[in-house]
C-alpha cells in the first residue's frame, strides 16, 4: 500500500515510534514478544488471556507492534486499509476493541489517520496522490479565476459604501498525512487568502477545526504552522476560532487510550494561532483562567464589532488517564466567565453598533430547517455543555430583545449548510471546507468548481442586510427552508 504515491512526510511519520498507553489482553494464540521490532528476532510466546500494559506502538514488516517493557509485540497485520476498531468488552468502566490478536484499551490505531492505511477511502480521493502544497501565493487554475471572479461581481452588486465584508470558512481538517483530501485543504486556506488580499476585504474568520488531529502531537503543531501562514499570506486580518479537533484531543482519546499527553493545549496553540490575531481580540488570550479563545473585534471605522466565542472552555492542566468526557473533542463548554465577558461586553455596546458572532459549534437545543427539529449533530454531545449554551443563548436572546443589533450567529462544526430562526435570531451553519466530508461529498471532486466551499459575507449597516455569497459547492435544502428576519434582513445569494 505505501506504493500508493506515499509522501516522504509519511514515510517518516510511518517509521516512527508512537509514544502511547495502554493494555492489551491477548486473544488468540500464536503470539509473541521480541527483544526488536523484526521477526528476525528469537520469540517467547504469549499466552492467551495474558494481560499486558504498553509504552508505545511501531509499524515494521507489514504489522503493528506494541512496545511494553522493552519488550516488542507483533499484534495486528496490515492489508490495505485498516479496519475501524469494534468495541467488544467492557471492564470496570474500560472499553476493550478488538485490535488483531488482542483487545486494546485505545479505540483507534495510530494507522487510522495516516494514508494509505486510514479506515475510509473518499471519493474525492479517488486516483489521488498525497499532494501537500508549499505555503506560497496561490496561482489559480482556470476554473478558480472563474469562481473567484464571480464571487467578486456578486460582492460588488450587494456593497453599499459602508459595507463590512468577512471571508468565512470552517473546518477545513487540514492535514498533511490523514487523505489527499485533508492535504488538499491548504489548498483552499490560499484560496481564501488570494481572495482576501486580492480585494482588500476587511477581515477572515476561520470558525475551527484548522486542523483534522489524527496524528502524534509533534505533527499536528507542525500542520498548525503550516495552516496558519496559508492564512497570513492574505496580509488582512485574520480570526481563528476553536474547534473540537484543534487540540488532538481525539487522537488522545481513541489512540492514547485517554490520556492526556498528546492534547495541544491552549497555549501552545495560541503561540501559533494567536500570531495571526496581532492584538485584534480585545480579550486577550492570556487573561481568562483556560486560555480560550473568545473576544472582540471592532472592524475599523464601523459599526460592526464581531464576536468570537469558544465552544471548548476547559482546563488544560489534566495530566495522565482522564474520563471521555474530559476531552474537547465532541464535549461542549462555555464557561462561566466567558459568559459574564459576553453579557458585559454587549451590554457596554454602544446602542448605534452592530454585533455578528462567530462560534465552531452552536450552543445546545436549536431547530434547524434540515431536520425540522433538532440539528442532532450540534444539540448532542454537549454533556455538562448544555446548560452552558443555554445560558449562552440566553445572553443573546437578551441583547437582541434589547436592541435588535445582533446580525447573526455563525457556526461549522456539522458539515452541513443549515439555518434556524429562533429567540429573534438568526442563526446559520456553514458546511465543511473539506470535501471528503458532509453533505455532497459525492460531488465534490477535485479540480472541479464544486471542490471548495466557503463564504464572503457582506454587512450593510445602513440598509440593515446580511448578504452572503458562496464559493463552491452548496447545499440548497439548508437555507431555502422557512427564513424569517428580523431587525437585519438576510439575503444569501449563490
Amino acid at each position: 500500500m505505501i506504493s500508493e504515491k506515499t509522501t516522504q512526510k509519511q514515510l517518516s511519520l510511518l517509521h516512527q515510534t508512537w509514544p502511547l498507553h495502554g493494555q492489551m489482553t491477548v486473544i488468540k494464540n500464536g503470539v509473541f514478544s521480541r527483544p526488536e521490532p523484526t521477526f528476525r528476532a528469537p520469540a517467547e510466546k504469549i499466552h492467551r488471556g495474558l494481560v499486558f500494559s504498553y509504552q508505545g506502538k511501531l509499524f515494521r514488516e507489514g504489522w503493528l507492534w506494541a512496545i511494553s517493557d522493552g519488550r516488542y509485540i507483533p499484534y495486528q497485520r496490515v492489508r490495505g486499509h485498516l479496519p475501524r476498531s469494534v468495541r467488544k468488552r467492557r471492564v470496570g468502566g474500560v472499553n476493550w476493541y478488538r485490535a488483531g490478536r488482542v483487545l486494546d484499551t485505545a479505540a483507534k490505531q495510530p494507522l487510522a489517520g495516516i494514508w494509505p492505511y486510514s479506515s475510509e477511502r473518499h471519493v474525492a480521493d479517488r486516483g489521488q496522490s498525497m499532494t501537500v502544497e508549499a505555503v506560497r501565493p496561490l496561482l489559480p487554475t482556470k476554473v478558480e479565476q472563474r469562481e473567484l471572479q464571480r464571487v467578486k461581481q456578486a460582492i460588488a452588486r450587494v456593497q453599499q459604501p459602508d459595507s463590512v465584508v468577512i471571508a468565512h470558512l470552517t473546518d477545513t481538517h487540514f492535514s498533511s498525512y490523514a487523505s489527499p483530501s485533508t492535504a488538499r485543504s491548504l489548498h483552499y486556506l490560499k484560496t481564501v487568502s488570494y481572495y482576501a488580499k486580492d480585494t482588500a476585504l476587511d477581515l477572515i474568520v476561520h470558525n475551527g477545526d484548522l486542523t483534522d488531529g489524527v496524528v502524534d502531537k509533534r505533527y499536528e503543531l507542525t500542520d498548525m504552522k503550516q495552516a496558519v501562514a496559508a492564512l497570513q499570506l492574505s496580509q488582512r486580518p485574520v480570526l481563528i476560532s476553536q474547534g473540537n479537533h484543534d487540540d488532538n484531543s481525539g487522537y488522545a482519546r481513541d489512540v492514547d487510550s485517554q490520556f492526556y499527553d498528546q492534547v495541544i493545549t491552549n497555549p501552545e496553540a495560541n503561540q501559533i494561532k494567536g500570531a495571526t490575531f496581532a492584538g485584534l481580540l480585545d480579550n486577550r488570550l492570556v487573561t481568562n483562567a483556560n486560555h480560550a479563545v473568545y473576544g472582540r473585534y471592532k472592524v475599523p471605522d464601523s459599526p460592526v464589532n464581531v464576536i468570537i466565542l469558544d465552544g471548548f472552555d476547559q482546563p488544560d492542566d489534566l495530566p495522565g488517564y482522564r474520563s471521555r468526557y474530559d476531552f474537547r473533542h465532541g464535549w461542549t463548554h462555555f464557561s462561566p466567565a466567558q459568559q459574564t465577558w459576553l453579557r458585559e461586553t454587549l451590554t457596554a455596546l454602544p446602542d448605534d453598533e452592530m454585533a455578528l458572532v462567530f462560534t465552531h459549534i452552536m450552543p445546545h437545543g436549536l431547530p434547524f430547517d434540515r431536520h425540522g427539529n433538532y440539528n442532532e449533530f450540534a444539540a448532542t454531545n454537549q454533556r455538562g455543555g448544555a446548560d452552558e449554551g443555554d445560558a449562552i443563548r440566553a445572553i443573546l436572546r437578551q441583547y437582541q430583545q434589547r436592541t435588535g443589533n445582533l446580525i447573526a450567529v455563525v457556526a461549522g462544526h456539522t458539515h452541513i449548510d443549515d439555518y434556524a430562526y429562533q429567540d429573534g435570531i438568526n442563526w446559520i451553519v456553514s458546511t465543511c471546507a473539506i470535501t471528503d466530508r458532509g453533505l455532497g461529498r459525492l460531488k465534490r471532486r477535485f479540480n472541479t468548481r464544486y471542490e471548495q466551499a466557503w463564504d464572503v459575507f457582506s454587512v450593510n449597516p445602513s440598509t440593515r442586510e446580511l448578504y452572503r455569497i458562496r464559493y463552491g459547492y452548496h447545499n440548497r435544502r439548508g437555507f431555502l427552508g422557512r427564513v424569517h428576519w428580523r431587525g437585519f434582513k438576510g439575503k444569501f445569494t449563490f
